[in-house]
């Protein structure tokens, strides 16, 4: 005989099923210090279109929707395949971009394609010298398990490898630098590094 759940106990499932949920996301967070200002590293991330010409493993990259909105954020519609090529694994997502030039913040949700969740949120903030601090912020789960091994296991290096893009891609656009990216500057009066 089945039984009934009582009304009390629905919340304490809901909240059960969300931490579980929250189990299988990944997250990965990174600041990085680059020789670029805070308004070409936007400028960069902002231009979706050409990421399929730097991003490893980046087959397409179209945006299929543009709108204002009321608050003076800019929301796309864009569509990114992904493809290994020795592994052929790979897939598109559809991602709902939200491009907030006065913040010089960019946000990104997909639901679609091989990820059953991803969120990613780039933050850019102007730092001295002419450089820029860019904070990377993402969360991901695969929607199949294996595949959700698999980037367990190698995310941090495909977002290494992602950052690397993004970096020669910055060189490629603005010119090369003689700051060494990921640096912070010294404190006045502070010894020079003997490396």
């Amino acid at each position: 005989m089945l039984g009934t759940i009582s009304s009390a106990c629905v919340p304490r499932v809901w909240r059960n099923l969300e931490a579980d949920r929250r189990r299988h996301m990944n997250s990965y967070k990174t600041t990085e210090r680059l020789p670029y200002s805070a308004q070409q590293m936007f400028d960069l991330v902002a231009d979706v279109e050409s990421y399929r010409e730097f991003m490893p493993l980046c087959e397409r990259s179209v945006v299929t929707g543009r709108r204002d909105l009321e608050d003076g954020r800019e929301e796309l519609t864009a569509t990114v395949e992904v493809l290994h090529p020795r592994t052929g694994l790979g897939g598109t997502f559809e991602s709902l971009v939200h491009i907030d030039r006065e913040k010089l913040a960019i946000s990104a949700r997909s639901e679609t394609g091989p990820v059953r969740q991803l969120a990613n949120l780039w933050e850019f903030q102007e730092a001295d010298g002419g450089r820029c601090d860019v904070l990377f912020s993402i969360e991901y789960e695969m929607r199949h398990w294996p595949l959700q091994v698999v980037m367990n296991r190698v995310y941090k290096r495909v977002f290494e490898k992602l950052a690397a893009a993004f970096r020669q891609r910055a060189a490629d656009v603005y010119g090369p630098s003689r700051v060494r990216p990921g640096r912070r500057p010294r404190a006045a009066g502070a010894p020079a590094s003997t490396r």
